[in-house]
């Protein structure tokens, strides 16, 4: 439901006019989807659950790009196999999430990765970042290739593909560094927050130092994948 106000905005705004100031805590990419989509005669349910059911189909066809990267001859039935997963099914059509944008897009980066095609995977981790946070989880990995390839210049292009995704939204009058901050508006102060994880034991046996467990073990984790890689 939180969908709604956003699309009630697009409504009296109209889908350009909308961005002149912020009115979510989305990045703009998906906002994009939703202003491109209002203009449809239907439902804001309609609207999102459209957006919603594209998402998973991108994830398919990133499934299907990956196994078929890696030499396989069943990439159709990897796509159908991902759209028949129960947490996609669930993510997506049931409870209207655009995850399957960003998780599409890093399968398609972990492709570029085996075609050795360094530029192109971070062409695609620096648009799923644009679209969602936990896509950094990627950057061990794509680290990790950059520093095996000397290829240097692929590390400026995430942050390239981010600015380009937020660049409408800056020329329709959202500010910038809200536009830049938008991530560091989204975190909460524990990395665990109430979610049953391993990450949260530390906590419940009364560890109180300067830094969330959950935030330790991720960094340690980034390091260890980089060094494995390389």
């Amino acid at each position: 439901e939180y969908y709604y106000p956003w699309l009630q905005h697009i409504d009296r705004l109209g889908p350009i006019g909308a961005f002149g100031e912020p009115f979510a805590n989305y990045t703009p990419p998906y906002l994009y989807l939703l202003a491109g989509f209002s203009v449809l005669p239907v439902s804001h349910l309609i609207v999102v659950k459209i957006i919603a059911v594209l998402s998973v189909c991108w994830a398919a066809f990133g499934a299907l790009r990956l196994i078929r990267s890696m030499g396989g001859d069943h990439g159709w039935t990897a796509a159908l196999f991902a759209l028949a997963l129960p947490p996609v099914i669930f993510n997506g059509p049931a409870l209207c999430q655009p995850d399957g944008i960003w998780a599409g897009c890093c399968l398609l980066a972990r492709a570029g990765a085996v075609d050795r095609k360094l530029s192109a995977a971070a062409a695609w981790a620096g648009l799923a970042f644009a679209f969602k946070s936990q896509a950094a989880f990627l950057a061990p990995f794509l680290l990790g290739l950059v520093i095996r390839e000397r290829e240097w210049r692929a590390l400026f292009i995430p942050p390239l593909i981010y600015l380009a995704a937020i660049a409408p939204a800056w020329a329709a009058g959202w500010p910038l560094p809200d536009l830049l901050t938008i991530y560091l508006q989204q975190a909460s102060l524990l990395f665990d927050g109430n979610a049953p994880n391993i990450w949260a034991i530390p906590i419940a046996l009364g560890y109180v130092g300067p830094f969330d467990a959950g935030y330790i073990a991720g960094a340690l984790a980034a390091v260890t994948v980089a060094i494995i890689t390389f």
